[in-house]
C-alpha cells in the first residue's frame, strides 16, 4: 500500500532502496529522466517504537549525493570501444541517490518531537518525494507563533518560521564567513520588530546600523523604533546623517575603575607597578571630584617629574594611557541605559566599531549588567532580546 503521509494526494514514488541500508543512510535507484536532485527531501515508510507501541511513520531524508553507474561503459575500455557501445544503443546506466535520514515527527507527552529511526530499511523499500506539508512541519513552526526567516534553499516552496518561545534560551547562528549570519539575524530582528519586541544589539562592526532602512535605503513602518547608539570613534562606513535616530554613545571616564583603565589600555596584569601608579593617581583625582582622561594624564605626568622608581612607573603608565585619546567614547557623560538604551519596543544598535576589544568588553558588560538589573528587579517589565554579534 502506498503511504499518503496524511496528505490528500498520494506520494510520488522516486525510487527503491538497494544494497545495504542503515537507520542513518541508504542508497536508492531512481529514474534517469526524473530523479530527485542533490539536497532534495524524500520520505520512506517505516514502523518505529513510539511511546511504548509500534507506529507506522514517514521518515524524512535528504539526498546527499547523486551518482550514475554502468557495467558496460567501463574505464578499462578505450574510446573507440566506447563509441561502438554508444552506436549500438547500449545504455545500462543506473542512477543512484545517497540519502541521509533526518528523523520523523511523533507526539510525546502532548508535544510534537523529532525522533531518529532505530530500525533499518529493507532493500526494495519504495522511496517517495517528500510533500511540502511534511517538510514544513519538520523544519518550521506555525506562522501564528513564529518568526518568518525565509524559505528552504532546497525547497523554495516551503516557508520557515522560528518559534518565538525558543528564544527564551540562548540561540546561536553559526556558519562560515560570508554565509549570511548577519543577514539572517537582521531578518530575525525585523520579525521581532513586527511583533513589538524590545532588543539590544551589540554591533562591533557596524553591521546593523541600517536596520531602519530597507534594501533601497527607504524608511519602513518600524524605522522610528530603531535607534543607533554610535560611539564617537566609530569606524562604520556610514554617515550618521543618512539615518534618523542616531544618538552618541559615551561613558563618563571618571566612572572607570583603575583596573578597567588598565585593561582598556591593554596593560598586562603582571605589570603591577604600572597599574599601581594608575590606581594611586585615580585615588588622588577622586578626592577632587569629577575628572577626565586629560586630568589623569596630567597627574601621572606630575608624578613622573618627581623622579625615582615611582616616577618611572608613572611615566610608563602615562605613555600607555596616551592611546586612550583615540577612544572618544570615554568622555564627560554616560548615556543612560534605563529609558534611553532600554525602552519598550525599541531596537537599540550599539555601534562599537573602531574600539579595541577591551573597550568593547567594558561597554558590553556595563550595558548588559544594567539591562539584567532592570529586568530582574522588575523595573523593566518586558522581555528583552539581546543580540551579540561575533562575541
Amino acid at each position: 500500500m502506498q503511504p499518503s503521509g496524511g496528505q490528500a494526494a498520494p506520494l510520488k514514488r522516486v525510487g527503491r532502496i538497494v544494497e545495504v541500508a542503515t537507520p542513518e543512510s541508504f542508497i536508492f535507484v531512481t529514474s534517469k529522466l526524473d530523479y530527485p536532485p542533490k539536497y532534495e527531501y524524500v520520505v520512506v515508510s517505516s514502523v518505529e517504537p513510539v511511546g511504548g507501541e509500534e507506529r507506522e511513520v514517514l521518515v524524512l531524508c535528504q539526498v546527499r549525493g547523486v551518482l550514475s553507474r554502468s557495467s558496460a561503459y567501463s574505464s578499462k575500455l578505450d574510446l573507440d570501444a566506447l563509441e561502438r557501445l554508444h552506436q549500438a544503443g547500449i545504455d545500462d546506466a543506473n542512477l543512484l541517490c545517497v540519502a541521509r535520514t533526518l528523523g520523523f515527527l511523533a507526539e510525546e507527552d502532548g508535544r510534537e518531537v523529532v525522533l531518529m529511526p532505530r530500525r533499518t530499511f529493507p532493500p526494495g523499500t519504495p522511496v517517495y518525494l517528500a510533500p511540502d506539508e511534511l517538510v514544513r512541519d519538520f523544519f518550521s513552526y506555525p506562522p501564528d507563533e513564529g518568526l518568518y526567516i525565509g524559505t528552504l534553499v532546497s525547497r523554495r516552496s516551503v516557508p520557515v518560521y522560528l518559534s518565538v518561545s525558543g528564544f527564551r534560551r540562548h540561540v546561536a547562528v553559526i556558519a562560515q564567513t560570508g554565509a549570511g549570519k548577519s543577514y539572517t539575524v537582521g531578518v530575525i530582528l525585523e520579525e521581532l520588530m513586527r511583533l513589538g519586541a524590545t532588543a539590544v544589539v551589540i554591533d562591533p562592526h557596524a553591521d546593523y546600523v541600517f536596520l531602519s532602512r530597507d534594501r533601497e535605503m527607504r524608511r519602513h513602518q518600524h524605522s522610528d523604533r530603531v535607534v543607533v547608539f554610535r560611539n564617537p570613534s566609530s569606524s562604520g562606513r556610514y554617515d550618521p546623517r543618512q539615518l534618523d535616530n542616531v544618538v552618541e554613545l559615551t561613558v563618563r571616564f571618571s566612572e572607570l575603575s583603575p583596573e578597567a583603565i588598565a585593561e582598556i589600555a591593554e596593560i598586562p596584569e603582571g605589570w603591577v607597578n604600572i597599574r599601581k601608579a594608575i590606581r594611586t593617581a585615580v585615588e588622588k583625582l577622586r578626592e577632587r571630584g569629577d575628572y577626565g582622561l586629560e586630568d589623569l594624564l596630567e597627574e601621572l605626568k606630575r608624578r613622573s617629574n618627581q623622579g625615582g622608581r615611582e616616577g618611572q612607573y608613572a611615566e610608563r603608565a602615562y605613555n600607555h594611557l596616551l592611546k586612550l585619546r583615540r577612544f572618544k567614547v570615554f568622555g564627560s557623560t554616560t548615556t543612560p541605559v534605563d529609558g534611553v538604551i532600554l525602552r519598550p519596543g525599541q531596537v537599540s544598535i550599539l555601534d562599537l566599531s573602531g574600539l579595541n576589544d577591551a573597550s568593547q568588553d567594558y561597554i558590553v558588560s556595563w550595558v548588559l549588567e544594567e539591562v539584567f538589573r532592570l529586568r530582574s528587579t522588575g523595573q523593566f517589565e518586558w522581555p528583552v532580546f539581546v543580540v551579540v554579534e561575533e562575541a
